[in-house]
């Protein structure tokens, strides 16, 4: 049982955490030097997914609280921790040295979709606390889109 919001409710967040954490250690097992372009390419690919994977968790998380099949601890803490997850992956994936100028560029075109993609997540959180409907609505809108820009990158990166 979790207490929150002033009752005790079952715990449910252990599958989304589950999720979040094996997409998490995707990115941290792979944290380390990149001896090359292509190695590089593979780490924006595997922090693109995996940040698009926590944003889809979180968003679908909150949109079943706004439907109301989901209740505010349960999404609460799944975006909470989406928020954490997601700023860890970006910045294992920021600390890396690029090994050429055609890595410099890809970690220019995969750094603005990151940083929304982090800043919708505290977005959101700060909306479903206030329980504002409305900013939720557009957090989420945002973040699919996030994500879907995530998952095009993702896909171009030879």
């Amino acid at each position: 049982m979790v207490a929150g919001y002033g009752r005790a409710v079952p715990s449910t967040s252990l599958p989304a955490g589950l999720l979040l954490a094996v997409g998490c250690a995707a990115i941290a097992g792979c944290a380390g030097p990149t001896p090359d372009g292509g190695a590089y390419r593979r780490q924006a690919q595997l922090t693109a997914q995996a940040v698009s994977s926590i944003v889809r968790t979180a968003t679908l998380a909150a949109e079943a609280e706004l439907d109301g099949r989901s209740l505010a601890p349960f999404s609460d803490t799944t975006v909470s921790d989406a928020e954490t997850d997601a700023g860890s992956a970006q910045t294992t994936f920021d600390s890396r040295q690029p090994p050429d100028a055609a890595a410099d560029r890809l970690r220019r075109q995969l750094d603005a979709p990151l940083s929304s993609a982090v800043d919708g997540l505290q977005a959101l959180r700060i909306a479903q606390r206030r329980g504002d409907a409305g900013a939720v609505r557009e957090s989420l809108r945002q973040l699919e889109a996030d994500a879907d820009t995530l998952d095009r990158l993702r896909r171009g990166i030879p």
